[in-house]
């Protein structure tokens, strides 16, 4: 319903490798400093970004080996996003990217998600993303009741960026509380 507001139609596709691909062809003929893939160095800071919503240039600037590679990891990036608009594909984590986005930026999002649901139940809730816990405290913010379940000392997604603090972050929002 609301893909136009982040560049897609409402029949975009789900390609869970179209990265890849299209990074492939958008790096063919670039000349990297690093002695690393830059295919992987890209992937990397690709899906640091969305997993944990910071802007790629911050992610860039913590991944690269020199001073030019974070621009040339930005100018990749921005060409992927560009070009997965033009195919009108996403993969899943782009998924959550574009819904925080527009969680953030347009309250029509906010008014339709909170129109029909009033409550969110997250197990293993000590496994979710960076992405996935700002989508959570924004619905939180919004008035959505929470229950996160789970065991911070069964944290086994933290290549994503899950943590096991998760617990004491939700704990710290206004109006939470923890149960044991």
């Amino acid at each position: 319903k609301f893909a136009g507001l982040v560049g897609f139609t409402s029949s975009f596709d789900i390609d869970n490798g179209i990265n890849e691909k299209l990074l492939r062809k958008i790096i063919a003929h670039k000349k990297y400093d690093r002695q690393d893939d830059p295919l992987k160095l890209i992937m990397k800071a690709n899906r640091k970004h969305v997993r944990s919503g910071k802007r790629i240039s911050e992610v860039a600037q913590g991944i690269a080996g020199n001073e030019n590679d974070p621009k040339l990891i930005v100018e990749a990036v921005r060409k992927l996003k560009q070009r997965k608009r033009q195919l009108n594909v996403m993969d899943f984590d782009d998924l959550l990217f574009h819904f925080y986005t527009m969680l953030r930026k347009d309250r029509e999002v906010m008014d339709a998600v909170l129109a029909d649901y009033t409550h969110l139940v997250a197990d293993e809730f000590q496994d979710t993303t960076g992405i996935q816990w700002r989508i959570t405290k924004l619905l939180i913010a919004a008035g959505i009741r929470f229950l996160g379940a789970g065991d911070p000392y069964q944290t086994i997604h933290r290549y994503a960026g899950a943590s096991f603090k998760r617990f004491d972050q939700l704990e710290a929002l206004k109006g939470c509380q923890a149960f044991e």
